[in-house]
């Protein structure tokens, strides 16, 4: 995986507002991984943006951070219960360490402080989040992707719903949901 251009990647999407900052993360890292989610990672994904929906300027934690985290998930996670994943703990806790030391803060309404939420200023400090978590996911996962895709085997099967055939992502435009 080359960090650079997965990061490009999911600046770009975030930027032309194709995708939010947590979808932007996870699907780029899983088209890097080789697309092993279908489309509903991205459904998945959605409710993160925003810290977690904080339209009103009330959000929790970066959207990009817990996409970041997802796709940690997927590569180092158990996908059984019960199961053993010493890793993905450690994985996550090293990925909110490095965006703290970076940021000073994971909470979204903190990072965005003072910014008008329509202002470019605002726009391009959220794809720069998206696009450096992106790229750290990347380094983190690259041994990983290098050897062998991962085991998903019983988790596939709970994310990988209708709307795909089981191991593909479906390049689709955002739905609305239905009321």
């Amino acid at each position: 995986m080359n960090a650079g251009a997965l990061r490009a990647e999911a600046e770009q999407l975030y930027r032309s507002k194709a995708l939010d900052c947590s979808e932007a993360v996870v699907h780029t890292i899983n088209r890097a991984l080789g697309a092993p989610l279908s489309a509903d990672a991205l459904k998945m994904a959605s409710g993160f943006a925003v810290g977690m929906g904080g339209l009103d300027q009330d959000g929790c934690t970066c959207g990009a951070l817990a996409g970041g985290v997802m796709m940690l998930g997927l590569v180092y996670g158990r996908s059984a219960a019960f199961g053993s994943a010493p890793l993905v703990l450690t994985k996550s806790k090293e990925l909110r360490d490095w965006f703290v030391a970076e940021n000073g803060t994971t909470s979204c309404r903190a990072l965005v402080r003072g910014s008008d939420w329509s202002s470019p200023c605002r726009l391009e400090q959220c794809v720069r989040f998206t696009g450096a978590v992106t790229a750290k996911v990347a380094e983190m996962t690259q041994a990983v992707s290098d050897v062998a895709q991962p085991d998903l085997g019983p988790i596939l099967a709970l994310i990988s719903a209708t709307t795909a055939p089981a191991g593909k992502y479906v390049e689709s435009a955002p739905q609305a949901a239905s009321a």
